[in-house]
Parts: structure tokens; sequence; C-alpha cells
């Protein structure tokens, strides 16, 4: 008999549903036992907080990242190709929930990272800035400028707006291994 989902309180606590206990004693066997290698394996990492010039460097490296935007009171992260322009990042979009989010300067964060599951270690890069529409702008010199640049988004289609987002911070920060000694 499969239990009702629907109730509230815990599954394996109800009648009938003592078949879910051998999964449940294994899973938490298993989740202590990440939790503990966590817990070794902190003790050989360290967070580093990145300098802006590493940030850029590590922008400049990659071309797909998250921009998150707010639609109507919820917070949307949607994934994105990019192109970095000096320290600002520039997106291609067409008509839609990125357009409409950005409409009339609004915040925005942009995300990029790598993991290394195996050696769990990684690196996180935001910018916090100000998104605009280029030619919401009205100077053609930087709308041409921004439109000459390769943004190359993987989904087809025509992407005729060209979004830049001014950053108002660039941030990062890093898990390494401490070296043996």
């Amino acid at each position: 008999m499969v239990p009702d989902v629907g109730t509230f309180g815990p599954i394996w606590s109800r009648p009938g549903c003592a078949w879910l206990s051998d999964s449940c004693h294994h899973k938490r066997n298993v989740a202590e036992e990440k939790r503990s290698q966590m817990v070794s394996n902190r003790a050989e990492s360290f967070l580093e907080e990145l300098t802006r010039e590493q940030c850029l460097e590590l922008l400049t490296g990659e071309d797909v990242g998250r921009l998150a935007v707010v639609v109507g009171s919820r917070p949307e992260i949607l994934p994105v190709n990019y192109v970095l322009d000096g320290d600002g990042v520039v997106i291609r979009t067409a008509e839609g929930t990125k357009l409409h989010a950005i409409a009339a300067g609004a915040p925005v964060a942009f995300e990029i990272d790598a993991v290394d599951r195996r050696r769990r270690t990684g690196w996180s890069v935001v910018v916090h800035g100000i998104a605009h529409e280029a030619r919401e702008l009205g100077r053609s010199d930087f709308t041409a400028r921004l439109d000459a640049l390769e943004v190359h988004p993987w989904v087809g289609g025509r992407k005729p707006f060209i979004v830049r987002i001014a950053p108002i911070s660039i941030t990062g920060r890093r898990i390494r291994r401490a070296r043996a000694r």
C-alpha cells in the first residue's frame, strides 16, 4: 500500500508505513557518513576572497552564467550566454522575461561558478549591478560597439536586444584545498 503523501507529518511515523524504516535508516547512515567526510574535508579546505581582477579574469574565461532578476515579486534565475565588455556583462535576448524584468534600470545579479566535486573545491563570481537595454540609453556609438561583440546564445532564434549590466560590485570566493605539510 502506498502512503497518502498529501497528509501532513512524516511518512515513516504513520501506521502501516514500516516498510520505509529500513530505507530511512540506510539514508540516515549515508548522510551521517557524508557529514563526517565533510567535517574532515573542511579542515583541509579554506575559503578565499577573490580580488576584483581575479573575478574579471574568471568572467572573461567563461561564456555561460546565470542572470537573477525579480519578476513580479518573485526572484528568477535564468541561464544566459554572455561576453564581458570592460567590467560590464553583455547578453543578447528576445522579447520576454529577461527584457521585461530589466525595464527601467532594474537591479540584477549575475553569477558564474565552477565546481570540482571530486576535490570539493570551486569558485563563484557575482556581479551586482543595473541592467539596461543598450538602445534605451540613446547612444548609437555605445549600441554599435555592444552590437559588434560576439555573444553566441545557445538557444536559436532572433535575439535583437542587447542588455549590459553596469556593475555596482563584483565579488568572488574560492574554496581551496590546504597544502600538505
